[in-house]
């Protein structure tokens, strides 16, 4: 009988923010907003969900003219 449930919401045992960030990227790449992972990284990791949401918004404007899908924001 299972008495204990681990619930791995912070890339303890599985590294679940390089998987995240690897499809993040590749659905960006996929709009026509690439970015290098490093300057990705360094320009969005550690925001507000607010800020992060600003910041990527006008970055994808500006990298290709028009605003990403809002189920992906």
């Amino acid at each position: 009988m299972m008495k204990l449930t681990i619930f791995d919401c912070d890339g303890v045992l599985v590294n679940s923010e390089e998987i995240y960030l690897s499809a993040e990227l590749e659905y960006l790449e996929s709009i026509g907003a690439s970015f290098e992972p490093k300057a990705y990284m360094q320009s969005f990791m550690g925001l507000s969900p607010s800020a992060w949401k600003a910041k990527l918004q006008a970055s994808v404007e500006e990298k290709t003219g028009g605003s990403s899908s809002s189920r992906f924001l």
